[in-house]
C-alpha cells in the first residue's frame, strides 16, 4: 500500500511525472466450484479465491494511463454497496422473495440552543390561575 499512495510523490521528485489515481475497481471473491477449481490457472484462482483490485492512474502533465492490478480487496461489501449509494442513489436488492431497500436519511438538523433572547420570549404561564388540587 505504501508504494501505491507515495507513487505520485516520488515521481514528482524525479522531475518526472505526477500520477493522479482517476479510477478503481473491486472483485470480490468467489465461491468457487470444485470443477471450476480444478480446471482454472494458478492466476486466475488467485483472482477468484482472493478477489482483486484495479487501479487506473493518469499522467497530469501528458495524460498517459498506467494500469495496475493487485491481489485481494481494498474495501469491504458494505463500503462498496454504500458507495454505490452515495453516487447512483437508492439501491434495491431482491432476494428470497424479499425486498430490501439501501437509501441515505437526511441528516437530522442540529438542535438549537435557546439563547437569552429566546428564552425571555417564551410564553409565560400565570400559575395564580392553575387549579388547585
Amino acid at each position: 500500500m505504501f508504494n501505491i499512495l507515495t507513487m505520485g510523490l516520488l515521481d514528482s521528485f524525479k522531475g518526472g511525472r505526477n500520477w493522479i489515481l482517476i479510477g478503481t475497481t473491486v472483485s470480490d471473491p468467489q465461491n468457487i466450484p470444485q470443477d471450476i477449481l480444478a480446471k482454472a490457472d494458478d492466476r486466475l484462482l488467485e483472482k477468484l479465491l482472493f478477489g482483486y483490485t484495479t487501479y487506473i492512474w493518469q499522467d497530469d502533465k501528458n495524460g498517459n494511463i498506467r494500469k495496475e492490478e493487485f491481489l485481494g480487496v481494498d474495501e469491504t461489501p458494505l463500503r462498496s454497496l454504500l458507495n454505490k449509494v452515495d453516487n447512483w442513489g437508492r439501491y434495491e436488492i431482491n432476494l428470497d422473495n424479499k425486498r430490501y431497500v439501501i437509501d441515505k436519511l437526511p441528516s437530522p438538523s442540529p438542535a438549537v440552543e435557546p439563547s437569552i433572547n429566546t428564552i425571555n420570549t417564551l410564553p409565560t404561564t400565570d400559575i395564580s390561575r392553575l387549579p388547585v388540587r
